[in-house]
């Protein structure tokens, strides 16, 4: 996977959207220890994109606000040396590529 990718209605293969929909599956499984109906499948599907476009247009949005921040004991000092660096989320919206 070379982006992250939420998924559309019509593409949802190897998406977040897809693995929420497998997660769902696993969990309805293991709780109610029956598959998951059948009843309700467009509208789930329609969520689990929903959910996932928003979170992922969220941190594509928010991306400057991420930061990862080392920290670390530099050979010739008693200082810390501390070094802070943006990330790059690398998030398509429309499809993968």
């Amino acid at each position: 996977m070379d982006k992250l990718y939420p998924g559309k209605y019509e593409a949802i293969e190897e998406s977040m959207a897809a693995a929420i929909e497998d997660q769902m599956k696993k969990l309805f499984e293991e709780v109610k220890k029956t598959n998951i109906p059948d009843i309700g499948k467009e509208d789930r599907k329609i969520l689990f994109v929903a959910i996932a476009r928003g979170i992922l247009q969220y941190l594509n949005d928010n991306q400057n606000l991420i930061n990862i921040t080392f920290k670390f004991q530099g050979p010739a000092s008693n200082q810390p040396i501390e070094i802070t660096a943006n990330v790059n989320m690398n998030i398509d919206m429309d499809k993968r590529r």
